[in-house]
Protein backbone atom coordinates (compact mmCIF):
# COMPACT_ATOMS: atom_id res chain seq x y z
CA UNK A 1 0.00 0.00 0.00
CA UNK A 2 1.33 3.42 -0.97
CA UNK A 3 0.14 6.59 0.74
CA UNK A 4 1.05 10.01 -0.67
CA UNK A 5 0.49 12.90 1.72
CA UNK A 6 0.88 16.41 0.37
CA UNK A 7 0.59 19.79 2.06
CA UNK A 8 -0.90 22.94 0.53
CA UNK A 9 2.43 24.28 -0.72
CA UNK A 10 3.52 23.38 -4.24
CA UNK A 11 6.52 21.06 -4.56
CA UNK A 12 9.47 22.64 -6.40
CA UNK A 13 11.66 19.89 -7.91
CA UNK A 14 15.39 19.99 -7.22
CA UNK A 15 18.18 18.02 -8.86
CA UNK A 16 18.52 14.45 -7.51
CA UNK A 17 15.25 14.57 -5.54
CA UNK A 18 13.62 11.15 -5.27
CA UNK A 19 9.96 11.39 -6.22
CA UNK A 20 6.85 9.31 -6.80
CA UNK A 21 5.42 10.04 -10.23
CA UNK A 22 2.07 9.11 -11.74
CA UNK A 23 2.11 8.42 -15.49
CA UNK A 24 -0.39 10.73 -17.20
CA UNK A 25 0.17 9.90 -20.87
CA UNK A 26 2.66 8.84 -23.49
CA UNK A 27 4.20 11.92 -25.06
CA UNK A 28 5.37 11.07 -28.56
CA UNK A 29 7.22 7.83 -29.21
CA UNK A 30 10.01 8.25 -26.65
CA UNK A 31 8.63 9.92 -23.51
CA UNK A 32 6.01 9.64 -20.81
CA UNK A 33 4.47 12.76 -19.25
CA UNK A 34 4.38 12.14 -15.50
CA UNK A 35 2.87 14.07 -12.61
CA UNK A 36 5.35 14.76 -9.80
CA UNK A 37 2.90 17.14 -8.11
CA UNK A 38 5.01 20.20 -8.93
CA UNK A 39 4.17 23.31 -10.94
CA UNK A 40 4.69 21.44 -14.23
CA UNK A 41 4.52 17.80 -15.31
CA UNK A 42 7.85 16.04 -15.79
CA UNK A 43 9.19 13.98 -18.68
CA UNK A 44 10.35 10.38 -18.29
CA UNK A 45 12.20 8.85 -21.24
CA UNK A 46 11.32 5.27 -22.12
CA UNK A 47 15.05 4.51 -22.12
CA UNK A 48 15.62 6.14 -18.68
CA UNK A 49 15.50 2.73 -16.95
CA UNK A 50 18.52 0.58 -16.02
CA UNK A 51 19.18 -1.83 -18.87
CA UNK A 52 16.51 -0.47 -21.21
CA UNK A 53 17.12 0.04 -24.92
CA UNK A 54 15.03 1.32 -27.81
CA UNK A 55 13.87 -2.26 -28.44
CA UNK A 56 13.65 -3.42 -24.81
CA UNK A 57 11.82 -0.83 -22.73
CA UNK A 58 8.98 -0.77 -20.20
CA UNK A 59 5.42 -0.19 -21.37
CA UNK A 60 3.84 2.01 -18.71
CA UNK A 61 0.12 2.66 -18.69
CA UNK A 62 -1.58 5.90 -17.57
CA UNK A 63 -2.04 5.75 -13.80
CA UNK A 64 1.12 3.69 -13.20
CA UNK A 65 3.12 4.74 -10.15
CA UNK A 66 6.87 5.15 -10.70
CA UNK A 67 9.65 5.80 -8.17
CA UNK A 68 12.23 7.98 -9.89
CA UNK A 69 14.90 10.65 -9.47
CA UNK A 70 14.89 14.21 -10.82
CA UNK A 71 17.82 14.41 -13.25
CA UNK A 72 17.28 17.76 -15.00
CA UNK A 73 15.72 20.98 -13.75
CA UNK A 74 15.59 24.03 -15.99
CA UNK A 75 13.37 27.04 -15.24
CA UNK A 76 12.36 27.33 -18.91
CA UNK A 77 11.43 23.66 -19.48
CA UNK A 78 9.57 20.82 -17.81
CA UNK A 79 11.74 18.86 -15.35
CA UNK A 80 13.09 15.49 -16.42
CA UNK A 81 13.12 12.37 -14.26
CA UNK A 82 14.97 9.08 -14.62
CA UNK A 83 14.85 5.59 -13.17
CA UNK A 84 18.62 5.17 -13.43
CA UNK A 85 20.90 5.26 -10.41
CA UNK A 86 22.94 8.48 -10.30
CA UNK A 87 26.63 8.77 -9.48
CA UNK A 88 29.06 11.38 -8.25
CA UNK A 89 30.85 13.60 -10.72
CA UNK A 90 34.13 11.97 -9.68
CA UNK A 91 32.88 8.51 -10.71
CA UNK A 92 32.33 7.01 -7.24
CA UNK A 93 28.72 6.12 -8.10
CA UNK A 94 27.51 6.60 -4.52
CA UNK A 95 25.27 9.64 -5.03
CA UNK A 96 22.18 7.51 -4.37
CA UNK A 97 23.50 6.09 -1.12
CA UNK A 98 24.40 2.65 -2.42
CA UNK A 99 21.28 2.20 -4.59
CA UNK A 100 21.43 -0.99 -6.66
CA UNK A 101 21.88 -0.95 -10.42
CA UNK A 102 19.57 -3.81 -11.33
CA UNK A 103 17.93 -4.24 -14.72
CA UNK A 104 14.37 -2.91 -14.91
CA UNK A 105 13.05 -6.31 -15.98
CA UNK A 106 14.14 -8.02 -12.73
CA UNK A 107 11.97 -5.76 -10.51
CA UNK A 108 14.93 -5.65 -8.09
CA UNK A 109 16.17 -2.14 -8.94
CA UNK A 110 15.89 0.86 -6.66
CA UNK A 111 13.87 2.89 -9.15
CA UNK A 112 11.07 1.89 -11.49
CA UNK A 113 7.39 1.05 -11.60
CA UNK A 114 5.78 0.21 -8.27
CA UNK A 115 3.50 -2.79 -8.67
CA UNK A 116 0.81 -4.15 -6.40
CA UNK A 117 -0.72 -2.45 -3.42
CA UNK A 118 -3.16 0.43 -3.29
CA UNK A 119 -2.45 4.07 -4.08
CA UNK A 120 -4.11 6.72 -1.92
CA UNK A 121 -3.57 10.38 -2.81
CA UNK A 122 -4.28 13.04 -0.21
CA UNK A 123 -3.77 16.42 -1.84
CA UNK A 124 -5.59 18.57 0.71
Amino acid sequence: TFFVLSNARRYMPKLNDRVLAVVEERSGAEYYRVNIFGPHPALLSQTAFEGSTKRNKPNLQPGSLVYCRVCNVCPDMDPEVTCKVGGDDDGNNNKDGGASRKDWMTDEGTYGELKGGTTVLNLS
